[in-house]
């Protein structure tokens, strides 16, 4: 998952040329991945695929 994380957020690097929306695209990115892991880690949001 981590490095999916990484390869996604090195694609978006290379391919977006303004600097303003790298930062955009890399914080989304880095949200998303803190969200499905503390979903799959804890369940906060109750779905099916955090273990419960």
């Amino acid at each position: 998952m981590l490095m999916s994380t990484g390869f996604i957020s090195e694609f978006a690097i290379r391919k977006i040329t303004k600097r303003s929306q790298k930062i955009a695209v890399c914080i989304l990115i880095v949200l998303a991945f803190i969200l499905v892991w503390a979903e799959l880690a804890v369940g906060i949001f109750g779905t099916p695929f955090a273990g419960k």
